[in-house]
């Protein structure tokens, strides 16, 4: 026999606190979602439009002096992450990176989910600190564009 939707609901809702629960008990920024009560459930209208659970992923914000309006356009074959220095003394990792055009104050963003072989961390030229340091660099295959990332936030 088929459980009820209401049945199904509570047994999902379980598990969201205890998962939710579990993150919050070692430390990390997650919230549990807002929890309904059904008591009639059509299953072909009805949509449950809470999220089981939110988190706080921090965001690391670059601006550049490169022309860009988009990924499409982004001038050159790899975008620089951040100095490799910056990345392991972090105590908080950012998850995502926004790299903003001073020109044309568009941006885009990468995921740091996506590192993978292609990513490359080598010395370079730092034209405003005036010295050679290590940076992590990743091909602007992985830039995506302002509107994806928005409709997460």
């Amino acid at each position: 026999m088929a459980r009820s939707f209401p049945s199904a609901l509570r047994e999902g809702q379980d598990a969201e606190r205890g998962w939710v629960d579990k993150m919050r008990s070692l430390g990390l920024a997650v919230a549990h979602g807002k929890k309904i009560t059904v008591r009639r459930h059509d299953k072909q209208k009805d949509f449950v439009e809470s999220p089981d659970a939110a988190a706080l992923f921090a965001i690391e914000i670059k601006q550049r002096d490169v022309k860009f309006t988009s990924e499409k356009d982004f001038p050159y074959p790899t975008v620089f992450v951040n100095n490799n220095r910056s990345v392991e003394k972090a105590t908080v990792v950012p998850m995502i990176y926004v790299f903003v055009s001073r020109p044309t104050g568009k941006w885009v963003w990468l995921s740091m989910l996506d590192q993978d072989e292609t990513w490359t961390s080598k010395p370079v030229w730092d034209t405003g600190r005036r010295h050679t340091i290590d940076m992590l660099s990743a091909p602007t295959s992985f830039l995506r564009s302002a509107k994806s990332l928005m409709r997460f936030m």
